[in-house]
């Protein structure tokens, strides 16, 4: 069993374990997060349509660093309430930190960077829709993000 494949395990395993109200779990508009260790963590979605969506956008925007790297996809069960599951869709993903201060300059540089790669995402100055990942200001949300070709 390769790296991967161990982390995969052990965020279902954790995703599964946890109840909705843990803190461990971050959430936003259409995703679950946690971390699993200080460089990855594992996001959830309530569709596959919906993970394929934000894993497709975030796997382009990784090409040109302007997101955190992202890794196997899975699907798990997770608690919404005690003792009452259902299907969640989820991948691997860098652990960005979005807890450092960000200029508005720097945002900025990320949206038009973002857009010159086709990549229309305006849900960037949304609090914790991005963060530092190897010291560089990446993306960490594309739920809102619109792909233009």
């Amino acid at each position: 069993m390769d790296e991967q494949e161990k982390m995969v395990c052990f965020a279902q395993g954790m995703a599964h374990a946890m109840g909705p109200n843990d803190t461990a779990w971050k959430h936003g508009q259409s995703a679950a997060y946690f971390s699993l260790n200080p460089k990855w963590g594992a996001k959830f979605y309530r569709s596959v349509e919906e993970r394929e969506y934000c894993f497709n956008l975030q796997f382009i925007a990784n090409q040109h660093d302007l997101a955190p790297p992202i890794g196997d996809l899975f699907t798990t069960k997770i608690q919404i309430v005690f003792g009452l599951d259902r299907t969640a869709f989820g991948f691997l993903t860098g652990h960005a930190d979005v807890s450092k201060w960000k200029s508005g300059k720097a945002k900025s540089d990320l949206q038009a960077a973002l857009l010159k790669i086709g990549i229309d995402n305006k849900d960037i100055w949304t609090s914790g829709n991005t963060g530092y990942y190897d010291g560089k200001l990446v993306c960490i949300d594309f739920d809102c993000a619109l792909e233009i070709k």
